[in-house]
């Protein structure tokens, strides 16, 4: 049985989903025949039109002026910013969108205007991503029986369009509610799932025991589980009240034993969630409560209603800020303002009709170069686990308890900042790469890139990068994100991100908007192993039904989760393994995670897995850093892009100059930079859109180049557009070209190993 996190699903079945339907890719690998097709919400040409315009009025005002009416005027713009900053439509933008710009004001306002029209715009025209309309959810298959190399269906007309409330929006509500005695008295009592229970304390996680009172032990075997207070004050008897429980629920609450609230869960399905739980309360607050939640709610829906109206958008949001604001007594915008990682009230998903056929052609011309790149995966896997074993070894010698031995590796899992052992992973990789290309130097092809072949590299390349097994489970599923550049009959694939051991296509988002329900299941099914252990982890900022790592698709007779953590993003009601029993030993040269009876659970490499992943997935890079790097291809897929790495301090002379009279096409031609290009600014999360003959984009750039001013050994990294605006393939509704990139899921048929040790 196949289910999504927080949300009915269907059932995984056979057929189009089975593993037999997997496109063979070298000796070892399978392309999923589900493929996801990335694009942006906006056209390049309105990019480049209102850079142009911008650029042609750089020094009159009447003419910035119109520039600004002209575009403010976009419904499209109008709409994409009220979902990402309501707070500019409010205070400018949406006036100027219905109104006009009206009046005369300085040359220097205007430029203030387009400068921040610019930041938005750049990324909704270049930014591939799957976020809302200006990123939205679009799909292609393989069909290698074809004789073709893309073929598009559709218009990229949306066609689904569903929103949801940001977790963190109906956590505030459930804290405002759950404030109410009488209300709280009626609410979930969720017994710590990492902690036990033992006859005089309550063992916690990395807390130590809390000695136990008789009443708080009674209370904790009353539970169970979970239940509910006002339950629990009718099964103690008599002798029992509401103020007596209360102190005891309180203390265990503090003790970090239990959590007496709202049980509101991160992955999925809030909304149902704290509405059931509502339903419990005695009549007055239940009637007024969920009156406020189903006024919510309709707000909610009125919002995914208006969409493709602008002004309807730009209503509804605003009534449902007041309408949020007014029940929760919490301001709808403070929790970007003081944390990044949050967002506005609401995300959406949003589904257009592209639909792409990758055929024979597309199969055959990226087969050899995938082989290799994901030889380079296991290989990248099995060394980052061998070095977390080894880690784990000296570690278990000081203590051997399960919490103890996570905690000293968790700075080798660090998702953001790579810790040692990535590095040192990293490094072979790319030296044993640099040995390969070295002795099959290739050829200069006339635009300047070394094009190596595939066939051969072949033979040594997977001598040099041969792995007995991948690290753990998820590791035998990897993904990239690859480009089409195409130009009259010409065409060059371009790898965009390589993402090893993650599986995006088993994110919520890919589940409930797929093409055909059930066939991501089915292969996820496939491609689970019998038993697959998953960390149940604290909900935070970053966590979200948007943003939760893999795996969505929730396989109650295979998955496994475990904690160490007093409160999860998970549903109570999912099971989970305590760890305070378990203990990490060596057995027969494997590092493994055993109960409290000694029986093996499995490998500690398998039972970390999930965080093995994040620590890997995104930092797998073929080549060293350097000051510069030419374009490099393998076959057609470049796989490197030309660029160059220049020090801040170079960028000093620029850094004075106004808005209007910064130039950086002589900067970066003067370097042998192309005139298109992203940047990435040390310290920004994205790289940044950059016209180098355009004064809204040049600036951006210098603005971000000056917040690292004090940093003046500091790298920018500048990396060619590629595919550039004229090899842009794939249109919209409107006629007009948008960028776009598929992510491709690759399978490793060659496992984990069969030694029974998982």
């Amino acid at each position: 049985m196949v289910d999504v996190l927080g949300g009915g699903g269907p059932e995984a079945g056979t057929g189009p989903g089975a593993p037999d339907s997997l496109v063979p890719i070298g000796r070892n690998w399978g392309m999923w025949p589900v493929v996801l097709l990335r694009s942006v919400g906006h056209a390049a040409e309105q990019l480049r039109d209102f850079l142009a315009a911008a650029e042609e009025q750089r020094h009159t005002g009447s003419g910035l002026r119109e520039v600004v009416e002209r575009f403010a005027a976009d419904p499209w713009l109008l709409e994409a910013m009220c979902w990402q900053n309501p707070t500019i439509v409010n205070s400018w933008l949406g006036r100027y969108a219905t109104e006009g710009v009206g009046g005369t004001k300085r040359p220097t306002y205007y430029r203030g205007k387009l400068l921040t029209l610019g930041v938005y715009l750049q990324r909704y025209a270049t930014r591939n991503e799957t976020i809302g309309f200006f990123g939205p959810i679009a799909w292609a298959h393989l069909d290698p029986r074809r004789d073709l190399l893309v073929e598009v269906g559709g218009k990229g007309e949306r066609v689904r369009h569903t929103t949801y409330f940001e977790p963190w929006a109906l956590t505030a509500l459930a804290r405002a509610w759950e404030a109410e005695p009488e209300v709280r008295w009626h609410l979930p009592v969720v017994v710590n799932q990492a902690g036990a229970l033992r006859d005089d304390a309550f063992v916690r996680p990395r807390r130590g025991p809390h000695p136990l009172t008789d009443d708080q032990r009674l209370v904790l075997r009353h539970l169970g589980g979970s239940g509910y207070a006002d339950e629990v004050l009718g099964a103690l008897g008599a002798d029992w009240d509401r103020a007596r429980l209360t102190d005891v629920l309180d203390t265990l609450q503090r003790a970090g034993c239990l959590h007496w609230g709202f049980d509101i869960t991160v992955v999925g399905g809030s909304e149902e969630v704290l509405d059931a739980q509502l339903a419990r309360l005695p009549d007055e607050p239940r009637h007024r409560l969920r009156a406020d939640l189903h006024q919510l709610s309709r707000l909610r829906r009125d919002v995914c209603a208006a969409a493709g109206d602008a002004t309807g958008v730009w209503r509804a949001t605003n009534a449902l800020a007041e309408s949020f604001e007014a029940i929760s007594g919490v301001d709808s915008s403070v929790q970007k303002r003081t944390n990044p990682d949050c967002r506005e009230l609401l995300y959406h998903d949003v589904t257009v009709d592209w639909d792409a056929t990758l055929g024979a052609r597309a199969v055959d011309g990226l087969a050899g170069p995938l082989e290799l790149l994901m030889e380079t995966c296991r290989y990248a896997s099995w060394r980052f686990a061998a070095g977390i074993e080894d880690r784990a070894r000296t570690a278990l010698r000081r203590d051997p308890s399960l919490e103890a031995v996570f905690d000293e590796l968790l700075p080798e899992l660090d998702d953001r900042r790579p810790g040692r052992i990535v590095r040192s992973v990293m490094a072979e990789v790319r030296r044993i790469v640099a040995e390969l290309l070295a002795a099959e130097p290739g050829v200069e092809a006339p635009d300047g890139s070394r094009v190596h072949r595939s066939a051969a590299l072949r033979q040594r390349w997977l001598a040099a990068f041969a792995a007995p097994r991948a690290g753990w489970s998820a590791a035998e599923l990897h993904s990239t994100d690859i480009m089409l550049a195409r130009r009259d009959d010409e065409h060059l694939w371009v790898l965009g991100e390589l993402h090893t051991t993650i599986n995006p296509l088993d994110y919520r988002f890919c589940l409930e908007n797929q093409p055909e329900p059930g066939r991501l299941e089915a292969l996820i099914d496939a491609a689970t192993p019998p038993e697959r252990f998953i960390a149940a982890v604290p909900p935070t900022p970053r966590l979200s039904p948007r943003t939760a790592p893999p795996p969505a698709a929730y396989l109650p007779d295979k998955h496994r989760y475990w904690t160490l953590w007093p409160r999860t993003s998970m549903p109570a009601s999912v099971p989970k393994l305590s760890c305070v029993d378990l203990r990490v030993v060596e057995r027969d040269g494997t590092v493994v995670v055993v109960d409290g009876t000694g029986r093996v659970v499995t490998r500690l490499t398998e039972f970390i897995g999930e965080f093995l992943s994040l620590a890997l997935y995104n930092t797998l890079s073929i080549f060293p850093e350097a000051d510069r790097m030419p374009r490099v291809r393998i076959d057609d897929l470049v796989v490197q892009r030309v660029y160059r790495r220049i020090p801040v301090r170079e960028f000093a002379p620029l850094l004075a100059a106004p808005p209007s009279r910064v130039e950086l096409a002589g900067f970066f031609r003067d370097r042998g930079l192309p005139r298109y290009s992203f940047v990435r600014v040390p310290g920004e999360p994205k790289p940044v859109f950059c016209d180098a003959q355009s004064w809204i984009t040049t600036h951006n750039v210098v603005r971000l180049v000056r917040k690292v001013a004090d940093r003046p050994d500091a790298m920018v990294k500048v990396q060619e557009m590629l595919p550039d605006f004229d090899d842009l393939w794939l249109t919209g509704p409107d006629g007009r070209t948008r960028t776009s990139e598929f992510r491709f899921v690759l399978q490793d048929r060659q496992g984990t190993g069969g030694d029974g040790v998982r």
